[in-house]
């Protein structure tokens, strides 16, 4: 006579398959947990063993912390002379070029540290040659940062963040100095990227990318760069702070002008990661938006804004044109002929918005060029300062 399994109907199964799963995961958090107090062992073996035979390997993590408690008041006040005194002369360079970005948008980034809940010395390298030392210390924190107009200190937006940062340290002489911050790659708004870009070797491809671009132009590249220079408003970022990120951002200055290069992608994951070239322009021009026909949805602002129709039949085949201002645009050189030639040859699709003295040049084409964007952005920006 066969047997009825009444765990069906009793709501309750054997407990040997739950039993084996849940052992399965003790096992592993057990074998993770010993991995990293092994990791940690020999991290503060490699420090211990420096220190003994230099004194600064000594202080290597007293002023790590020292300088992780002190950077976000410095960051927050924009305290560059204080700041230059424990980062290193380009890690110096790259934060100089942020603030004047921000100053630019008018915005003060003000950031505060609520609680330190761990710190982890990794990358301990003592080399021969001291001026080759070098070490990372992750720091895992509860935080706040926040964005405020400079000129009235409106709150434009706030978040609270629990997330792990590895600050990475050079030596120079007897001191340990910042040299750069990354933040962690494991967060939702990585993993919606990872999502966007397609699989691992198509990421780094993109980071590979960004990363030359940078190096070839003397700009300044960062793979994690967050959203503290993301315009308000506009058509592009409709969205608001909350719901973007940034991948990619490389920011530095091309003759007489400071200019940024990004990725941008909406953090749920919905629709294209988009390639971005900003600057900011010598004068306002209001809301102005020049977008390609085959975009095929009208945006929101654009419903409010006048269209203009253009001389060129070409350009007026492929591309529609609003402003918030009609008086303003006539005098857009941006506009022009010559340019709006430009556009029409590219091998790949460009939009362009301009919010006040912000220029915007952006895509979601995969064949997108930064360095063409860089030519066409500067481009623009010597038409517009005449």
């Amino acid at each position: 006579m066969a047997v009825m399994d009444m765990s069906i109907y009793f709501g309750y199964a054997d407990p040997t398959g739950d039993l084996f799963t849940y052992g399965f995961i003790g096992l592993m958090i057990a074998l993770a947990f010993i991995s990293y107090q092994w990791r940690m062992y020999k991290i503060k073996q490699a420090l211990g063993k420096a220190g003994a035979k230099d004194a600064t390997w000594d202080k290597a993590l007293e002023q790590a912390k020292a300088i992780y408690n002190r950077y976000p008041a410095d960051w927050t006040n924009a305290d560059l002379a204080s700041l230059k005194t424990y980062v290193t002369p380009q890690y110096f360079a790259y934060i100089s070029l942020v603030f004047e970005a921000l100053q630019q948008l008018d915005r003060r980034n003000l950031t505060t540290v609520d609680r330190i809940l761990a710190v982890s010395p990794y990358n301990v390298h003592d080399d021969t040659n001291n001026r080759e030392d070098s070490f990372d210390v992750e720091f895992n924190a509860l935080r706040q940062s926040e964005l405020r107009t400079a000129s009235t200190n409106t709150r434009m937006y706030h978040t609270i963040l629990s997330d792990r940062e590895l600050w990475h340290f050079e030596r120079i002489d007897d001191q340990w100095k910042l040299d750069r911050i990354s933040r962690g790659n494991e967060d939702a708004a990585s993993k919606s990227y990872a999502t966007m870009a397609g699989n691992r070797s198509q990421q780094e491809q993109q980071h590979t990318l960004m990363r030359d671009f940078a190096k070839a132009n003397g700009f300044y590249y960062d793979q994690d760069f967050g959203w503290i220079l993301l315009p308000q408003g506009g058509h592009l970022f409709t969205v608001g702070f909350s719901h973007v990120a940034v991948t990619n951002h490389v920011i530095g200055r091309f003759q007489n002008m400071l200019v940024q290069f990004y990725q941008m992608y909406n953090t749920s994951g919905v629709g294209k990661i988009t390639f971005v070239a900003q600057t900011t322009l010598p004068k306002s021009y209001g809301h102005i938006i020049v977008r390609h026909k085959s975009l095929t949805t009208i945006p929101f602002d654009a419903l409010s804004m006048s269209p203009v129709h253009l001389e060129g039949v070409s350009f007026d085949k492929k591309y529609a044109v609003y402003a918030s201002d009609m008086e303003r645009v006539t005098s857009l050189e941006l506009l022009h002929p010559a340019y709006m030639e430009r556009l029409l040859a590219l091998p790949f699709m460009v939009n362009i918005e301009i919010m006040g003295n912000a220029l915007y040049l952006y895509s979601t084409d995969d064949q997108v060029n930064p360095q063409t964007m860089l030519e066409l952005i500067h481009a623009a920006f010597e038409e517009m300062k005449m």
